[in-house]
């Protein structure tokens, strides 16, 4: 759902990209697939089955087995290879984190109601909304 909103709002906004479960290697010894990653118009890989470019964003769909290490292993993996936002979708039961890059590191902003202004992506609202619906 959150790499359709993006399909969408990249259609009037050239170049934005997002892909799904591709293989982010942030460095030797560290390679994560998060369900999205998002990459503004010029920096788009080469190589799309093993990334190596910072993306502006980064979602992670939590499960019960994997909210530990999205909420903190991997926020410090993406904090430190320098990505400017980190979302996290908890879906049971909802909830959406939104990290931002503050000073070098990603903290934990607020999110209100259905809508999350991203930082990263000038004019993109994400609607958290849909998100809460069953699969």
């Amino acid at each position: 759902m959150i790499g359709y909103q993006i399909d969408r709002f990249a259609e009037p906004h050239a170049g934005w990209i997002a892909f799904t479960d591709v293989d982010l290697q942030l460095s030797e010894r560290c390679v994560y697939r998060p369900d999205v990653t998002i990459f503004p118009p010029g920096s788009l890989p080469v190589d799309v089955t093993r990334l190596h470019t910072v993306p502006v964003v980064v979602v992670e769909v939590s499960s019960r087995s994997s909210k530990r290490t999205d909420v903190r292993g991997k926020k410090d993996d993406y904090e430190a290879f320098g990505v400017p936002e980190y979302w996290v979708v908890d879906p049971q039961p909802f909830r959406f984190r939104a990290h931002c890059r503050e000073v070098g590191l990603l903290v934990e902003k607020p999110v209100f109601g259905d809508s999350y202004e991203c930082a990263s992506i000038p004019g993109f609202v994400l609607d958290s909304g849909p998100l809460r619906q069953p699969i």
